[in-house]
């Protein structure tokens, strides 16, 4: 990006940016993969949602339900000083991928030895508050007298963890900004790993609740290490001191983080107000049933986020030695790839929704409600998915306004739903059958504006990056939809074989196993007739290279 067009850039979004001229020598060596990027991003976080399903019935077989409440309401403690450190980590991507891209290693230095002045002063001061009112918040949460000393413990020793990683973990964003992806996502996964085995192992010494709080802190310790290791080998040159700590840095967290910062805690908000609004139309059993149906198709969204986590910096990298071209090619692409992943996922539960309802939480009548709230969400969430590809690239060309844009069209739209909702919901109180239509009510308007707001976000992001609104549709938005029709078509044709099992959970589960694989299977070809030659290419290649891996082993005996 030339001089000018970065004055003009700042001008329009009042956003510091680094001024090539303080050192125009590029940073050298070959940019790094974003298809590898991709898949270890991909990787990582299909294994961390993998193992997190386990955890809760392994403890459950040491631990008391009350303990495990307590240790639940440790992730929402910091869940809430987690809100602060999402614009300071976007801030480090964004900032460090410029300075890369200049050969800057001395601002590199600059930004990261102020970040962590910021954030380990913060640091500091939310422990001495805690400390000091804690045992206030374990009388407010009504612990039994007996496990008072035992909150304590739980409460502020998953802060000050968590305090760990929001200072140190500035080398994770650092090694993010380098596009060193793969390897940050190895050590992620080798951290949750270890986490889950030290779980494992200490529960069976009979560790109690700690056992997730000692391997909680291992994971953080050996992430930490890991990740300060692989900085300082990927930059050499690196240094963090507090006589590099930078005021003109401060500018790139208020200003830069600041927008980013809002942006998270609105898309927060709009994402989380029907469920406020739920509390109030309907009875608990029916938030229940809402949670329900949407739970599968928000956490399925985690992998094709994956996308977004390589494309941040590669955006970056693009701004400052790419052309306007260029950026519009990785737009597409990345939403394609995006819409593909999401449309895999999401046409599976759309088609089969009553039978992993039924495996899942059993095959009473009353889950019938979820299961259709779970086929109707995939599609309105399918679409929310595909804004992630320009919000993550607004960021990386540094105009995090324009992502800011997004939760304001969809709270416009929800604002504007309200008259109809008031229209439609009826006084229910001891009625189970208007409770039922409530909810139904609740998840239709949901899902409209959820889908009003997403097309009308993609329209502006299609426009920004000079993509037509018709090439966007074949490219990005059909693609996702193709998966749709082979789960349509595979359900009928496994129809028959479900019906016998109606009612038993495992035959349930298990033809299910079998069923997802063969989904999966004809996807594959649906992902082939989508790629591009040179996407086949590389395929081809990297198959070749584990039949001659195979081959070669297998000659050898």
């Amino acid at each position: 990006m030339s001089s000018e067009s970065q004055e003009q850039h700042l001008a329009a979004d009042d956003i510091p940016h680094p001024d090539p001229s303080e050192q125009p020598e590029p940073g050298g060596g070959r940019q790094p993969s974003l298809p590898m990027n991709v898949f270890a991003s991909l990787l990582a976080n299909g294994l961390y949602l993998f193992s997190r399903l386990f955890i809760p019935p392994m403890a459950l077989v040491y631990v008391s339900l009350e303990m495990w409440g307590i240790w639940g309401f440790c992730f929402v403690l910091i869940g809430y000083f987690g809100m602060g450190a999402f614009g300071i980590s976007n801030a480090y991507i964004r900032f460090v991928g410029v300075y890369y891209a200049q050969g800057n290693i001395d601002r590199i230095n600059r930004l990261v030895s102020t970040g962590l002045a910021i954030t380990c002063s913060a640091a500091v001061v939310v422990l001495i508050g805690l400390y000091f009112s804690l045992d206030w918040l374990v009388l407010k949460l009504k612990v039994s007298e007996d496990l008072h000393d035992t909150a304590f413990v739980l409460l502020y020793g998953t802060v000050a963890v968590f305090m760990l990683d929001l200072t140190f973990g500035a080398f994770q964003y650092v090694l993010t900004g380098l596009q060193r992806i793969v390897a940050e996502r190895f050590v992620y996964i080798a951290s949750f790993m270890l986490e889950w085995v030290l779980i494992l192992g200490l529960l069976w010494f009979d560790y109690g609740i700690y056992a997730l709080l000692y391997a909680f802190a291992a994971r953080y310790v050996f992430s930490t290490i890991a990740y300060v290791i692989l900085t300082y080998r990927a930059l050499p040159g690196f240094k963090v001191s507090p006589f590099l700590v930078d005021r003109t840095c401060f500018d790139y967290f208020i200003k830069f983080g600041g927008v980013v910062q809002a942006t998270g805690l609105l898309a927060m908000f709009v994402g989380s107000v029907h469920r406020l609004l739920a509390g109030f139309v309907m009875n608990v059993e029916m938030v229940g049933l809402f949670d329900l149906g949407e739970k599968f198709p928000r956490m399925a969204t985690a992998i094709p986020g994956s996308v977004n986590h390589a494309l941040f910096p590669a955006a970056t990298a693009l701004e400052q030695g790419g052309t306007a071209e260029d950026l519009s090619d990785l737009y597409l692409n990345s939403g394609r790839y995006t819409s593909l992943i999401t449309g895999v996922i999401m046409g599976f539960l759309a088609c089969f929704s009553f039978s992993i309802i039924s495996a899942w939480v059993g095959p009473d009548p009353k889950f019938t409600l979820a299961a259709i709230m779970m086929s109707m969400f995939t599609l309105p969430v399918q679409f929310h998915t595909l804004s992630g590809p320009a919000t993550s690239m607004f960021k990386g060309i540094g105009k995090p306004w324009r992502e800011f844009y997004f939760p304001v069209i969809h709270l416009a739209v929800l604002i504007a739903c309200i008259p109809v909702g008031w229209y439609l919901f009826q006084e229910s109180a001891g009625n189970d059958e208007l409770q039922r239509q409530n909810t139904m009510n609740l998840a239709i308007l949901v899902c409209v504006a959820q889908t009003i707001a997403s097309f009308i976000y993609m329209y502006y992001a299609n426009a920004k990056f000079g993509i037509s609104q018709i090439r966007y549709l074949v490219h990005v938005v059909w693609p996702g939809l193709a998966p749709y029709l082979v789960g349509a078509v595979l359900y009928f044709a496994t129809l028959p074989i479900f019906t016998p099992f109606h009612g038993d959970r495992w035959p349930t589960l298990a033809i299910l196993i079998v069923v997802g694989v063969v989904y999966v299977l004809l996807n594959l070809g649906v992902c082939w007739y989508f790629f591009q030659e040179g996407e086949r290419d590389r395929v081809r290649g990297i198959i070749g290279k584990v039949v001659a891996v195979v081959k070669e082993k297998l000659a050898r005996g």
